[in-house]
């Protein structure tokens, strides 16, 4: 086909075939964008689910410890640490235990306690009620509230997981702390335990890089303890 002829044959075509064909493109165009902002929008829903979903699986931001009777400890990561000693608004009065007194209580741990009292001096005659018991055992710390009122405070920011030991109620976290000037970090891990009506706060903490050692002398302690009716 010559010029000529080429021209005379687009001169025929009907205006409204283009003025079609132009919204026919248009539509296509804006169905493609359409098509591709919907699938960024799935992909991304699909990538938030994903994070969420795997934030969660198991193992993740959690510690877990089998112990010798094959009952499992899971510390959960915290973004606070545990509060070892609760400020409270009454009288409080102590008294150390002698060593033949903590066997029974601490099941053999060896450890440094102290009764404490709610009231005024053993001495001074007044009624006084025993609300609660505070230990060290090596760097571990243990603070027992065997009434109403509670010795510790745990504030924690984040999950928390319900584990049995013996049959006990353990639920258990650690916290890492950010690096020091020596660009070193500590990491705490702690546990509360039920004992009967008794609630029991456990806490070992040092150095990031011991944290196998500090998780397994916690460990030790929560199997013990969790064997002990004589704290509740």
């Amino acid at each position: 086909m010559d010029i000529e002829n080429f021209s005379k044959a687009m001169g025929e075509i009907n205006i409204k075939y283009i003025d079609e064909a132009a919204i026919c493109q248009r539509k296509a165009r804006k169905y493609n964008q359409a098509k591709w902002a919907f699938a960024a929008a799935c992909f991304a829903t699909i990538v938030i689910i994903t994070a969420l979903l795997y934030a969660r699986l198991p193992g993740r931001n959690t510690d877990m410890l089998t112990l010798n009777n094959g009952d499992k400890v899971i510390f959960v990561k915290s973004g606070t640490p545990g509060l070892s000693y609760k400020s409270l608004d009454i009288n409080i009065t102590t008294k150390k235990l002698a060593k033949k007194e903590t066997p029974s209580l601490f099941t053999g741990l060896p450890v440094i306690a102290y009764a404490v009292y709610n009231g005024d001096s053993i001495n001074s005659g007044s009624t006084q009620e025993l609300i609660g018991f505070v230990a060290e055992s090596g760097n571990i710390k243990i603070i027992t509230s065997v009434s109403d009122i509670n010795l510790f405070d745990t504030v924690v920011s984040g999950n928390e997981e319900e584990t049995k030991v013996n049959g006990t109620s353990i639920t258990a976290w650690y916290f890492i702390t950010d690096k020091n000037s020596q660009g070193k970090r500590n990491i705490i891990y702690y546990a509360v335990l039920k004992l009967g009506s008794s609630k029991v706060y456990i806490e070992n903490k040092g150095a990031a890089g011991n944290r196998e050692a500090i998780k397994s002398e916690l460990a030790e302690v929560i199997e013990k303890l969790a064997d002990n009716s004589n704290m509740d």
